[in-house]
């Protein structure tokens, strides 16, 4: 499946009407398997994928949560967080996951096992929807248990009215314990609805993250077809951020670390063609790649001291 890292922006068409299109069934959980690792998800706490020999998950991924005292305050939690895109209009929907207990030494204290729908990303703020609480240690499974929660009428509506004042919601799953660590997996949240789509909208422009130290810009039309990658970025740390239309639809305008070592700047602000031609950067411009390659070259001497006490990375420009 192939991930929608971040959509940003439609081309500047006229929206002169809508129409519904109706939804079975649609996830909204993104990388609920863990298959990539920490993709799509706000972690606290020790957050892992597998490897050969552990077993995190049912079949081979997932993810574990060993509560940590963050703040040497006694208070041992951790918890996994991601943004919900909910249907707009929404009909039923339902949550599940698979998830088992485990001991992580001697003292141990269960303290709350949580999960529900929350306007921040954090345990710490008051849910929306709470799809499970409790403090009773007979409540956390040793082995491995399927959860499963359907969404009531009374909290469909709590979720329409945050989205209809134009709020985010987050799922968030936490654990207050002492020595006593939670293996998740198959996290999913499906849901029927519609969503009110504009009749004549153009080409969305997102990134896609590959994993930790790939990215690249695609395209892609409103109803999934002609995805197309369009530029990446291979290069460690090399980030492509904050993607906007050109108004008048003939350049793709984005920032990105991608010259970081050779500009003055941590990110830059870039253009290219949706061809992926013509790639040019337009702060502290111009980049290296636009030099001439018969360009003449030579050699220059001086000296540099460090004058701290410390050992530290320069970059020198010329």
């Amino acid at each position: 499946m192939k991930n929608l890292g971040l959509i940003i922006c439609f081309c500047g068409i006229a929206l002169s009407a809508f129409s519904q299109q109706n939804f079975t069934n649609h996830e909204l959980i993104v990388n609920g398997n863990f298959a990539e690792e920490k993709y799509a998800w706000i972690l606290n706490g020790f957050f892992t994928q597998p490897d050969a020999t552990a077993d995190y998950g049912g079949d081979g991924f997932g993810v574990k949560l060993e509560p940590t005292d963050l703040f040497n305050n006694e208070n041992f939690v951790a918890s996994i967080v991601q943004f919900v895109p909910m249907l707009p209009n929404m009909d039923s929907a339902e949550l599940t996951f698979n998830y088992r207990f485990y001991g992580t030494g001697s003292q141990q204290a269960f303290g709350e096992f949580g999960v529900g729908l929350y306007t921040e990303p954090s345990p710490y703020a008051a849910p929306v929807v709470t799809c499970f609480d409790t403090q009773d240690p007979n409540d956390a499974p040793v082995s491995w248990a399927p959860f499963r929660y359907q969404f009531t009428s009374d909290d469909i509506a709590a979720i329409q009215r945050e989205v209809e004042q134009g709020k985010v919601l987050y799922f968030v799953l936490f654990l207050w314990a002492q020595n006593i660590g939670l293996h998740v997996d198959d996290i999913s949240i499906r849901a029927d609805g519609s969503v009110n789509l504009a009749d004549e909208i153009g080409t969305i422009a997102y990134r896609n993250t590959i994993n930790e130290e790939y990215q690249e810009l695609r395209l892609v039309e409103p109803d999934g077809s002609n995805d197309r990658a369009i530029w990446g970025s291979n290069e460690y740390l090399q980030k492509i951020r904050d993607i906007e239309w050109r108004p008048d639809g003939r350049e793709i305008g984005f920032t990105s670390t991608v010259d970081a070592i050779q500009s003055h700047y941590t990110s830059d602000i870039f253009a290219i063609q949706p061809n992926g031609s013509g790639l040019r950067r337009i702060t502290n411009y111009p980049s290296n790649r636009v030099f001439p390659s018969d360009a003449a070259t030579g050699s220059v001497i001086g000296e540099i001291e460090n004058m701290t006490d410390r050992s530290i990375l320069l970059y020198i420009y010329i």
